[in-house]
């Protein structure tokens, strides 16, 4: 009798040992993953809408950003509205703009066609929704 009870005892703490110890994997999610923003960026984008403080807004209708291999960044989204070239790194989700005109981006979406980003700019808070755009070969 008493090697029923010391079998028994012994499965039940085989059995709970089993159960405890043999949790699935955690998997990491989507948004854990590190993403190659500095390659999903690379390219023309042009802009689709844009909101400051939350507001639509249509006077930043021609805004275009050309994010290029060589860390290069043609711009137009300052005050003059004027086609700058200034240099840009990427770490994780933020873009960091300097030279001319020094900007902080928070890359919110990204994907192969569109790309959206957060900064603050003299105060205001910018939503830019971009589209992907290919330049004319006459014009490189």
């Amino acid at each position: 009798m008493d090697a029923f009870k010391w079998s028994r005892f012994s499965l039940s703490l085989i059995a709970i040992l089993l159960f405890f110890g043999c949790g699935s994997e955690k998997k990491p999610k989507e948004e854990d993953t590190d993403t190659d923003y500095s390659t999903l960026v690379l390219g023309n984008w042009s802009l689709k809408s844009a909101s400051r403080n939350g507001q639509k807004i249509g006077s930043l209708d021609n805004t275009v950003f050309q994010f290029q291999t060589d860390g290069k960044l043609m711009s137009n989204f300052n005050m003059d509205g004027v086609s700058q070239n200034n240099d840009y790194t990427i770490k994780k989700d933020v873009i960091t703009q300097t030279g001319t005109t020094s900007m902080t981006y928070l890359i919110s979406e990204v994907s192969d066609t569109s790309l959206t980003l957060n900064t603050r700019f003299r105060g205001y808070r910018f939503k830019l929704e971009l589209q992907k755009w290919e330049a004319d070969s006459d014009s490189e």
